[in-house]
């Protein structure tokens, strides 16, 4: 009888276990519902819940979309680095930030972070880095070349586009960016624990974002610098 009871308590315990992962996989189904990314992969490019999401009219100049991001944060972007989800058509926030270079007549001294430069013209044409490629092939240009081994190496990925670039392109870009990383956090993943993304533990994931956070700039805000004035003719 004993025997008997601790056999029923075992296969108890294993229901339970068994509906408790099948609730808690209809529900991660429900939550990325849409996406073609998994609730870990999405963890690694999207902003906490802590975080404003927005959306911004891509086809306002520079200084319009920040105008429109310090309305809706209610900032001061003047020298103040922001974080806050950029909200994509199909996609979910993914992580962004911004500096606002302000000419305050402060002299201020600091460390540009190398960073790769992504361009798109009227057109929906993209350069990275001077050279003129598919914006689908974005993610595989991030994967060989980024993050690397130089001893300037990129620390984040910039990205600017015109008043009349394509929606479709600039959030396209966005997308192959996300691809590329995740590329990355892929062999990491592989690298460190020899499982998929979608199978590491919360704390895995964290320190995935620890080797390789996930940084990208919108490239406006900045100030001109002119260039130095010409030598006096005696």
């Amino acid at each position: 009888m004993k025997r008997l009871k601790i056999i029923y308590g075992l296969l108890v315990f294993t229901l339970f276990f068994i509906a408790c992962n099948s609730k808690q996989s209809e529900q991660n189904l429900t939550d990325n519902a849409g996406s073609k990314y998994c609730s870990n992969e999405i963890n690694l490019f999207t902003t906490p819940d802590s975080i404003d999401k927005i959306t911004i009219d891509y086809k306002l100049d520079s200084d319009s979309i920040i105008n429109s991001i310090e309305n809706i944060l209610d900032k001061d972007l003047c020298w103040n680095m922001v974080n806050f989800g950029l909200t994509l058509t199909n996609n979910k926030p993914v992580n962004v930030h911004l500096l606002k270079e302000c000419n305050d007549g402060i002299i201020r001294c600091f460390r540009r972070f190398p960073e790769v430069n992504i361009l798109l013209n009227q057109k929906g044409l993209l350069m990275i880095e001077n050279d003129i490629i598919p914006i689908d092939s974005v993610k595989f240009w991030i994967h060989k070349n980024f993050p690397n081994d130089e001893e300037f190496d990129f620390e984040e990925i910039s990205i600017k586009w015109t008043t009349e670039t394509p929606k479709d392109s600039i959030e396209k870009a966005f997308e192959n960016i996300i691809d590329g990383y995740l590329m990355n956090y892929s062999e990491i993943s592989q690298k460190f624990y020899s499982k998929n993304i979608c199978d590491l533990t919360e704390n895995q994931v964290d320190s995935l974002k620890a080797e390789l956070p996930f940084k990208i700039r919108l490239g406006m805000g900045r100030q001109i610098i002119p260039p130095p004035p010409p030598p006096i003719m005696e």
